[in-house]
C-alpha cells in the first residue's frame, strides 16, 4: 500500500513506529456544544509529524498560522522582527492527531 492509501489508522501506527520518541498532541474540533457532558466522540482523524508552536494564548501547527497571529499583535513589525518572534517560540516536532 501507498502512503497515498494508508488509512489513518495505519498511518498513526508507522508514524509512531518511524517517530517513537516524538510527543503525540491532539487537535479536536467539533461544532457541537455540550452542555450535558464532558467528553466529545470522534472517529475520524488525520495524522502527521508537524512543528508545534506554543505561545501563552495560542497553540499552532503552520508556521503561517503563528506568523498571521503574530503580525496582527504586532502590526508595525518588520517580517524579520516577525520571523524573531517565530524563532524564540516554543517550538517542537510531535505528531498531531486532528480530530473530527
Amino acid at each position: 500500500m501507498s502512503k497515498a492509501d494508508e488509512q489513518p489508522i495505519d498511518k498513526i501506527r508507522r508514524l509512531i513506529l518511524e517517530n517513537p520518541t516524538l510527543p503525540i498532541v491532539f487537535f479536536c474540533s467539533t461544532d457541537e456544544i455540550v452542555d450535558e457532558y464532558y467528553m466529545t466522540f470522534f472517529e475520524d482523524f488525520s495524522c502527521d509529524v508537524v512543528t508545534i508552536y506554543k505561545t501563552d494564548e495560542m497553540v499552532f501547527d503552520h508556521e503561517i498560522d503563528i506568523e498571521e497571529y503574530y503580525q496582527d499583535i504586532y502590526e508595525d513589525a518588520t517580517d524579520e522582527e516577525i520571523k524573531e518572534r517565530i524563532n524564540n517560540t516554543t517550538q517542537y516536532k510531535a505528531i498531531r492527531v486532528y480530530c473530527k
